[in-house]
This record gives C-alpha cells, sequence and structure tokens, in this order.
C-alpha cells in the first residue's frame, strides 16, 4: 500500500499515510525530504511547483 503513495504529490504523502493506518511518516518524510534537498535542483523543483498551474491555465483557456 506504501506504494500507492509514490505518485502523490509530496504535501499529500502526509495525509495518505495516516488514511492507510500505517506507522512510518516519520521514516517517510525523512526519505523526501533527504531527496527533495540533495538531488532535486532549484530549478527542477520550481517547475515541479509551476507545471500543474501552467497546465490547469492551459486546460481552462
Amino acid at each position: 500500500m506504501l506504494l500507492a503513495t509514490a505518485v502523490l504529490p509530496l504535501h499529500d504523502v502526509l495525509a495518505a499515510l495516516v488514511l492507510l493506518g500505517r506507522n512510518v511518516t516519520g521514516p517517510v518524510v525523512a526519505f523526501f525530504n533527504y531527496v527533495q534537498e540533495e538531488w532535486i535542483t532549484h530549478q527542477a523543483a520550481a517547475l515541479a511547483y509551476m507545471l500543474p498551474i501552467m497546465l490547469q491555465i492551459a486546460y481552462y483557456q
């Protein structure tokens, strides 16, 4: 069931884990924080943040 949370945005992972009733929020959050801080560049993070907004704007036009 944890694999199902792998495709969620980072801000939804904690809520999904609570709903699943798993007690792994600490290690999962630590892992995602490590990946975000060490492997995702600032430009990629900005693009990942803006992409859903750009897609939503394009969809409504």
